[in-house]
C-alpha cells in the first residue's frame, strides 16, 4: 500500500520592505559619494590665475626690514598717495617671513 504523497506547494512571500530600503539606502551613498569624489578632483585640477600679472621688466630684490621699519615704509607710501591723488599711483608690497 502506497500513502498518497502531498505536494507542497511553495508558499508565496510577500515583498520585504527592508531589504528594499537598504539597496536604496545604499544606492544613494554610493551615487553621492561618487559625486562627491568627482567635485572633489574636479576643483583641484582647476588653477585660478591672477587677474593682474607683473611685467617681465619689473624688478624684483629682497629686503630684510623690522617691523618698525616696515610700517615706516607702508606709511610713507601711503602718505604719497594720498598726498599725488591727481595722479594715479601703482604698487606692489610683497612680504615674505623668513625665521631662522
Amino acid at each position: 500500500m502506497t500513502t498518497p504523497t502531498r505536494q507542497q506547494t511553495p508558499k508565496k512571500r510577500g515583498v520585504n520592505p527592508w531589504k528594499w530600503a537598504f539597496i536604496t539606502l545604499a544606492a544613494i551613498l554610493i551615487i553621492g559619494f561618487g559625486y562627491l569624489g568627482t567635485q572633489m578632483l574636479r576643483a583641484g585640477s582647476e588653477q585660478v590665475k591672477p587677474a593682474t600679472s607683473t611685467p617681465t621688466s619689473a624688478a624684483s630684490f629682497n629686503v630684510t626690514l623690522n617691523k618698525k621699519q616696515l610700517n615706516a615704509m607702508a606709511a610713507y607710501y601711503l602718505d604719497q598717495y594720498q598726498t599725488e591723488s591727481k595722479q594715479k599711483v601703482t604698487y606692489q608690497l610683497k612680504l615674505t617671513m623668513m625665521r631662522f
